[in-house]
């Protein structure tokens, strides 16, 4: 039995524009993700792991 191919949703007008608006400013800018304290404690739940 074949599914059906639905259409992908694609923005037009406005919303297409204020998407591309945020993602610019998003992409321009400067803060980044400090992701430090997370790897440390995977690291550790890792490191601890009986697998």
């Amino acid at each position: 039995m074949a599914l059906a191919i639905r259409p992908l949703p694609v923005l037009e007008g406005a919303a297409a524009d204020r998407f591309v608006r945020k993602a610019n400013r998003t992409l321009k800018a400067k803060k980044k993700l400090d992701l430090s304290e997370k790897v440390k404690a995977t690291a550790f739940i890792l490191k601890n792991a009986k697998i």
